[in-house]
């Protein structure tokens, strides 16, 4: 099991309770694949034993919380493009009246 203390090593980093791999190279989230890395990670030194199970519940409820706002903010992002190619559309069919041309 991990060490329920908390360390400061020698660049005053806190070390206690964190799993190895974390602790040498933590994955920063930008992109979806990210989050499946470190969930990837997470579920192998869980099945392992190398991480306590409330630190891993808690990780994993930040990486699932994180997926879904980026979720969310993809769909926003092609909603307003849909949004905005319907608008255009409107505006060229208009502009189309005009001038004379069938719609």
């Amino acid at each position: 099991m991990v060490r329920k203390s908390i360390e400061v090593n020698e660049k005053n980093r806190i070390t206690g309770g964190y799993p190895p791999s974390v602790l040498k190279k933590p994955i920063r989230l930008t992109k979806l694949r990210d989050a499946q890395r470190l969930l990837s990670r997470l579920i192998t030194e869980f099945q392992t034993g190398s991480v306590d199970s409330q630190w891993a519940k808690s990780l994993c409820y930040l990486v699932i919380s994180y997926v879904q706002v980026a979720r969310d903010v993809e769909m926003e992002a092609r909603i307003e493009d849909l949004e905005r190619q319907i608008e255009n559309m409107k505006t060229q069919n208009k502009d189309d009246r005009w001038n004379g041309v069938p719609v």
